[in-house]
């Protein structure tokens, strides 16, 4: 089934929902788009090693205060 066809049979399932029903789904929803955008943050290896050096910096305690960077 193509991507739009889906795309399509699930709105018209949401329509149909209730209010609770939404209420219910609206996590799960959210939820799923935030582990998509982990997922590519993951796959992106420059950006993985780019956290893991901002962890480490901040373990060692190479940081400044923000109110400090936003005024440069």
């Amino acid at each position: 089934m193509a991507v739009k066809e889906m795309k399509e049979q699930v709105k018209d399932i949401i329509d149909q929902l209730s209010e609770e029903d939404l209420e219910v789904i609206l996590p799960v929803a959210r939820r799923l788009t935030e582990l998509k955008a982990t997922e590519k943050v993951l796959e992106d290896e420059e950006m993985t090693k780019r956290i893991a050096e901002g962890l480490k910096d901040i373990e060692a305690g190479r940081t400044k205060n923000w109110r400090e960077v936003s005024k440069d």
